[in-house]
């Protein structure tokens, strides 16, 4: 292989994924893919070597029950995840922190990549943290 080519390891290097915004917009807004997030994950660790990659999820998202019970009341398929089971498995091996449904996730997201220096990776234009921060 030509050393040339490949990319210099990121070690230190942080994302934090909106993993809701990233399915959503995967799923063309109409569903939410976790094969979306899988993509974004893996893009992420190709490109940069050693990098670091969080994602947040309002906690609901990984309930296997709360998901079937929002199918059944016909709630929108783009807010809930087509694969959970995947998602739980991200949150069992450290890389998915769960937050809690009422609160605002965005803020979650901001303040761990602010705290650790990381990269926010998301579509979102955070309207809401922007509107929250004093002048």
């Amino acid at each position: 292989g030509d050393l040339a080519a490949a990319p210099a390891p990121r070690e230190g290097l942080l994302f934090v994924v909106d993993a809701a915004n990233v399915a959503m917009r995967h799923g063309r807004k109409v569903r939410f893919s976790c094969s979306g997030v899988a993509l974004c994950l893996d893009y992420l660790e190709r490109r940069f070597p050693g990098v670091r990659v969080v994602m947040f999820l309002p906690e609901y998202m990984l309930d296997a029950k709360k998901v079937a019970a929002k199918r059944r009341a016909g709630v929108r398929a783009a807010e809930v995840p087509d694969d959970a089971e995947y998602l739980r498995g991200l949150e069992s091996a450290g890389r998915l922190f769960p937050t809690p449904a009422q609160d605002y996730d965005d803020s979650y997201q901001i303040e761990y990549a602010r705290r650790r220096g990381g990269v926010i990776v998301s579509n979102d234009l955070f309207r809401g943290a922007v509107d929250k921060v004093p002048m």
